[in-house]
């Protein structure tokens, strides 16, 4: 999650080649967890075994700066 200001976040996620790619823009606190919370639910229903969270973990707060 990264804060674009406004009180709103983009949302992206670490590639395999360790580069972050950008998935939604501008959305609330609220709707970046849904959104978490859904693919984290979705890929459980797929019989995703393992889900790795690494050091910061699976999201990457990136440092708030207005």
């Amino acid at each position: 999650m990264e804060y674009v200001g406004d009180r709103l976040f983009n949302l992206s996620y670490m590639r395999h080649t360790e580069t972050w790619f950008e998935i939604f823009r501008d959305l609330s606190i609220d709707k970046c967890l849904e959104t978490i919370q859904n693919f984290i639910t979705s890929c459980h229903k797929n019989i995703i075994k393992e889900i790795h969270i690494h050091a910061i973990g699976f999201i990457r707060v990136m440092e708030i700066v207005e």
